[in-house]
């Protein structure tokens, strides 16, 4: 929390409204919390078929996965988290969800330069999420 506070008090913002003289002033803690906040869109793979999700805290979904509390999961056996893509707003999350979801091609998004591989896809060697 002591970061966060020194965060608060050394970023200053200088609003560019035409019209308006400049004045630095320091952002206020919910504005420095809306810049750490991101979501993320995982995709986990089972002994047969692979699941794909968005949520903004990836750890506890992920636990959520493996303790049977997803109904769509519940079944999957060996359920890993191959890795993820970290996206600023939920609407992007939401999209890029979908996408992968119509797109079916697994492999070509893991390949992605953006996508933080967690788990080989190859010979599923687990790494930490």
């Amino acid at each position: 929390m002591a970061i966060v506070a020194q965060l608060v008090e050394q970023r200053t913002v200088t609003p560019s409204v035409a019209g308006s003289i400049p004045v630095d002033r320091p952002i206020g803690f919910s504005a420095l919390l809306f810049i750490f906040d991101m979501f993320y869109v995982y995709i986990l793979r089972g002994d047969c078929n692979h699941y794909i999700g968005y949520t903004s805290n990836i750890q506890l979904r992920y636990k959520q996965h493996l303790s049977g509390k997803t109904f769509t999961t519940r079944k999957m056996k060996n359920l890993r988290l191959l890795g993820y893509f970290e996206k600023q707003t939920k609407t992007e999350a939401m999209k890029l969800e979908r996408i992968i979801k119509r797109d079916g091609h697994i492999s070509h998004r893991i390949n992605h330069p953006t996508f933080i591989q967690v788990l080989n896809y190859n010979n599923s060697s687990v790494g930490t999420p």
